[in-house]
């Protein structure tokens, strides 16, 4: 899974800009970040930069903000720090590779061995200096991303049907003929179906799989069909209302 992030640019134009970010999972869920900074080709010993980590996405663990890990790499190298109720902490973990040169800042976290299992929001801060002489630039300007390990399972968004004839008639036969799931990924996938039909509340009874005689005295009366497709683990109902002929 891999995904980019931008933030605005020059907002301090003495702070060291983050420009961009690029995060990629693996299959064992540990997360590449690849972070651009183009006004800072080397880092200078004024600079520190932080990638805090919600791991959990709630803000009722980690610090008041929610932060559970803090990952930090200054000129002196990097740390993972955890939150211990009191205070960032060193703590054990998985090795964490990081890098900086020509204004990128390279590094792996295994967030999945550190506790995140869908996804985790996070955070990059660039401060230059200290106290009141410090810049800084914090990405995104508002807020959070959200980064998730992996693609989400396409679900079904809607459901399409063929009826026989197209609309019912007083007396003679209507059928489900077939039904296409449309799933969130924008793929189309032929449906097994399960229907049910009703006039007035009344259910009729079924003549071959979805399939019904429309009674000869119900012209105007509204026919109610609710039609089931399942494709694998996937399934929706859709209630179609139809007036009879």
């Amino acid at each position: 899974m891999t995904r980019s992030y931008a933030d605005r640019r020059g907002e301090d134009a003495a702070a060291a800009d983050i420009a961009t970010a690029v995060l990629t999972s693996d299959a064992a869920d540990n997360v590449e970040f690849v972070v651009s900074v183009p006004n800072l080709p080397e880092l200078t010993e004024d600079v520190l930069l932080f990638i805090p980590l919600d791991l959990d996405r709630k803000v009722a663990t980690g610090d008041r903000d929610g932060i559970d890990v803090l990952f930090q790499i200054d000129r002196s190298g990097s740390k993972l720090q955890r939150w211990d109720g009191a205070r960032f902490a060193a703590f054990d973990h998985p090795p964490v590779e990081a890098s900086y040169a020509g204004g990128m800042l390279s590094g792996t976290l295994p967030v999945g061995r550190l506790g995140s299992r869908v996804a985790f929001d996070f955070g990059i801060v660039a401060v230059r200096g200290t106290g009141a002489a410090s810049h800084a630039d914090t990405a995104p300007d508002n807020g959070r991303w959200t980064f998730a390990l992996r693609d989400a399972p396409a679900s079904a968004r809607s459901l399409t049907t063929t009826f026989v004839p197209t609309a019912p008639v007083a007396g003679r036969r209507f059928a489900v003929r077939g039904a296409t799931l449309v799933l969130t990924d924008g793929t189309r996938r032929s449906a097994a179906v399960r229907c049910t039909a009703s006039v007035n509340g009344k259910r009729l009874a079924a003549g071959t799989r979805c399939s019904w005689i429309i009674p000869a005295r119900a012209r105007r009366q509204l026919l109610v069909v609710t039609v089931t497709g399942t494709n694998g683990s996937i399934r929706l109902t859709r209630t179609f209302r139809l007036r009879i002929r």
